[in-house]
């Protein structure tokens, strides 16, 4: 059993390779996997690609809605039972979407493969900022490159074995590195310290003013960056580009991160954590919003670039963010409620962005309309610094008030013992003299 009590050195370090692995899985299952299989489904089943594209995101918003309740369990019976039916369900749902005879089926199997997506994923996002302190945001940055690099390594196995397997074969082949990741991942994460967070579902978290501006921040954000990314590949078909050349401006974005999220993650440790995330996630909305004018194939490279670097602040920043708030204790119930957001925003953005588009005839509107609202959420966290530095101040304060009367206790009674020793000390010399004076007679 690793020693609890040290952090940002030994099995810390082992921490973050489990929260590796696993992350490696979720990226990879969602933005490697089925981002891919999307043109086999458009002809096999003979839909349209919103109803497959559609499918791809309610994995995702399914996933972050599990990842709250997967919280409130992770509260209750630890990190190793919850990532231990997350890896079951994952890998089934994998197994169940390649054997699915009509595509209404293939939405359920997506409900069951998000079910365990988001039950280990919770797990991994949380449990680095307990195990570190000092290097905490370096240690989330690593973890969290695992999505980047879950992209590229399971585009590159799903593009190059589904084309002489299929894409039922190549599903039943890749649950075997998901289930072993997984199973590697889970095995190693177990908490850390001695403090036990409240059971419940914390619902006092909303009284907290603070903590409802960044729940408000990680919507607008992630709702703007899922527009920014998901409709990428048809901005850059309908400008004359091949499938292919889309595919690898999507490549792109999940390369940059891997070497990203370490990177901004170090930055993080040094400027802090929350002026990092406020440079890069206005660099983001702005990128969603110049992009709207692109033309060229090497702006939308520039683009991916630019975009994949500042999201890998989101990502990574975040947790660390939330820690430094609320604590690492409760990360797992402040991170649970903005999971659930991060669900709407995945479900709403995607049709919201078709939406726009069809009425406006451009996929330039979706754009500046999620560049925009991104911009908002960035507004929001414009005096998050004030607010923690006066909520650290008044915990301090709280802390001084508690401990005063046992400190004043103390006091006292280390003054009553000098007193009582001191009297003591008076009677034995006032004895000793007694006792030595010569008898008068």
């Amino acid at each position: 059993m690793p020693a609890l009590c040290e952090k940002d050195t030994g099995y810390a370090w082992w921490i973050v390779f489990g929260s590796l692995c696993i992350q490696t899985c979720t990226g990879g299952i969602l933005y490697g996997i089925f981002s891919f299989l999307i043109k086999d489904w458009q002809d096999e089943f003979n839909i349209k690609k919103s109803e497959a594209a559609l499918m791809a995101s309610l994995t995702t918003g399914f996933g972050f809605f599990i990842a709250t309740m997967a919280a409130f369990a992770v509260n209750k019976y630890g990190y190793r039972p919850v990532d231990a039916v997350g890896t079951v369900m994952t890998v089934l749902g994998l197994l169940l979407s390649s054997i699915v005879g009509e595509f209404w089926q293939l939405y359920l199997t997506q409900l069951v493969t998000g079910f365990g997506i988001g039950a280990v994923y919770i797990s991994a996002t949380t449990i680095v900022s307990q195990w570190f302190d000092k290097k905490r945001a370096f240690a989330n940055g690593v973890s969290s490159a695992g999505i980047g690099l879950g992209v590229v390594i399971f585009s590159l196995l799903t593009s190059n074995l589904k084309g002489p397997l299929g894409w039922r074969v190549t599903l039943r082949w890749l649950m075997i590195p998901v289930g072993v990741l997984l199973s590697i991942g889970s095995a190693i994460l177990v908490k850390n310290g001695m403090t036990r967070p409240p059971l419940g579902f914390g619902v006092h978290w909303f009284k907290n003013g603070l903590f409802c501006r960044l729940l408000g921040f990680g919507f607008l954000t992630c709702f703007a960056q899922q527009l920014g990314s998901m409709l990428l590949p048809d901005f850059v078909t309908n400008q004359g580009y091949s499938d292919s050349a889309a595919g690898i401006a999507m490549l792109i974005q999940g390369a940059v991160q891997i070497p990203g999220r370490p990177i901004v993650g170090k930055l993080g440790g040094i400027f802090g954590g929350v002026r990092n995330l406020i440079f890069w996630n206005f660099i983001k909305c702005a990128s969603i919003i110049v992009v709207a004018w692109a033309v060229s194939y090497w702006e939308f490279i520039l683009y991916s670039v630019i975009f994949g670097l500042s999201s890998s602040a989101f990502w990574a920043l975040t947790p660390v963010v939330f820690a430094e708030c609320f604590g690492p204790d409760a990360l797992a119930t402040t991170l649970g409620w903005l999971y659930l957001v991060y669900a709407v925003a995945a479900l709403t953005s995607p049709p919201v962005g078709g939406a726009i588009a069809d009425a406006t005839g451009s996929l330039k509107v979706p754009f500046i309309v999620g560049g925009c609202l991104g911009m908002t959420g960035w507004f929001l966290l414009f005096g998050i610094k004030k607010s923690q530095e006066d909520a650290k101040a008044a915990k301090l304060r709280e802390q001084e008030s508690l401990n005063f009367p046992q400190h004043y206790e103390k006091a006292l009674l280390s003054e009553t013992e000098t007193t009582d020793n001191e009297d003591a000390s008076s009677v034995g010399s006032h004895h000793a003299t007694l006792v030595n004076r010569p008898m008068q007679v």
